[in-house]
């Protein structure tokens, strides 16, 4: 890898040029303290757990609540997210799939089984619902997308390693 040594400095900075490279990052993770078997720590690993679940049960919560309708909708919309909420419902498979992904996606964040495929899934509505809020909507009534895209970055990069063949800039099929 293509290092930089700043003038002054020590310690060579690895050059990223393309793809993300998150063994760069252990060294320092191992220099706060945290570093582990599991490149997080086992004092981390609670921490994960726990964010695991407050993002999984309001992604399972706002699923279900979109097929059973058990909590009221809010009261005040503004013009153009009524009619982003109206052409969404118009289209009917939409609003259904958004809901269904959510609660696919809950569950498998709670329950910790294939927790990078949940994080993959719920990424592109974690994203709508933020742009939603900061565009179309006043972006204080946003505060559940912004707390919830916050704890999508945490568990990317929390899962990390799983994440790698993502930023791969030329990849290959398994045929090639």
């Amino acid at each position: 890898m293509d290092q930089v040594r700043p003038m002054g400095w020590d310690i060579p900075i690895p050059r990223v040029l393309g793809p993300a490279n998150f063994d760069t990052l252990r060294p320092f993770i191992k220099a706060l303290g945290v570093g582990g078997p599991c490149a997080l720590g086992e004092r981390m690993n609670k921490l994960v757990v726990m964010v695991r679940v407050l993002m999984g049960l309001p992604l399972l919560t706002l699923g279900l609540n979109g097929f059973l309708d058990f909590m009221e909708p809010p009261l005040e919309l503004p013009l153009e997210g009524l009619s982003l909420l109206r052409s969404l419902r118009d289209a009917e498979y939409i609003v259904p799939l958004m809901h269904g992904t959510m609660i696919f996606s809950g569950v498998l964040l709670v329950s910790g089984f294939f927790v990078p495929l949940g994080l993959v899934a719920m990424a592109p509505l974690i994203v709508n619902f933020a742009c939603v809020h900061i565009f179309l909507d006043d972006p204080k009534n946003g505060v559940v997308a912004y707390v919830l895209a916050g704890l999508e970055l945490f568990l990317v990069v929390a899962y990390g390693s799983y994440f790698k063949g993502f930023f791969q800039p030329k990849s290959k099929s398994r045929f090639q």
